[in-house]
């Protein structure tokens, strides 16, 4: 819930970013793996199996770990297929176009010249610590 309050608060300002694409090939992650279990053992206690083989435990012969088995299986096999879908949502969202003009951002430009203030600092502190040392062997 706050994910989507700071998402509606910010949507106009980070547009340019694709924030929507971003926001949605996330959520969606989430929101399939979420659901999906609930889904399939649903799915999987309505539909009989195709044998009596099929997937069932030879130490533990019972339906409900033979159900259980046939769950798990076709959610790791619909997490693969998924995995394809999310990798083209993310490709799409999460673009290296995003990074190319990194060097306008005045962040980094802040940052920089912080980097460069702190390095003139230990060059001035390096000089007196130089001279100090000079007179204490005179």
């Amino acid at each position: 819930y706050g994910l989507f309050i700071m998402y509606v608060a910010t949507h106009d300002l980070l547009h340019h970013w694709n924030a929507t694409a971003k926001f949605i090939s996330l959520k969606i992650i989430v929101l399939l793996s979420t659901c999906q279990e609930m889904l399939i053992g649903m799915l999987v206690k309505r539909l009989a199996a195709p044998s009596e083989d099929c997937l069932a435990d030879p130490y533990h012969p019972s339906k409900e770990v033979q159900n259980k088995n046939r769950e798990h299986f076709n959610a790791m096999w619909l997490t693969a297929l998924e995995s394809m879908l999310v990798a083209l949502l993310v490709s799409r969202a999460f673009s290296t176009s995003d990074l190319y003009n990194i060097e306008n951002e005045s962040a980094t430009q802040y940052v920089e010249v912080q980097l460069e203030t702190l390095a003139q600092n230990d060059e001035d502190g390096d000089e007196d610590d130089d001279s100090e040392g000079d007179s204490e062997v005179e």
